[in-house]
């Protein structure tokens, strides 16, 4: 975690502490700045992998998988529709794609 990343990460601690996700809230804090601060430039990041050869939409279900389920709040997390949309173009990517595997 990046120094200057604290204080959110610490505001979002005290925001959830709270939830009862087994760890009073610190798992919750955690994916809540996981999903502010690294899912698009996680897409992004694939994306440019693959020589831009998709839509960034194409990236974002790959990009979120880590982060569903139950330690992010509803409201924070894509609707279902999107998540599907992202999870059928992510399948071109899975099949066709630029990505050098070692």
């Amino acid at each position: 975690m990046k120094p200057k990343e604290r204080n959110r990460i610490l505001q979002l601690y005290f925001f959830y502490r709270g939830v009862n996700d087994g760890s009073g809230g610190v798992i919750t804090a955690q994916h809540v700045h996981l999903q502010q601060k690294y899912v698009t430039p996680i897409a992004k990041a694939l994306r440019e992998l693959d020589k831009n050869q998709y839509s960034l939409d194409h990236y974002m279900w790959l990009a979120w998988q880590g982060l569903l389920g139950d330690n992010l709040p509803n409201e924070l997390q894509p609707s279902q529709a999107q998540l599907s949309e992202w999870a059928n173009l992510s399948n071109k990517v899975l099949e066709n794609n630029n990505i050098p595997c070692q």
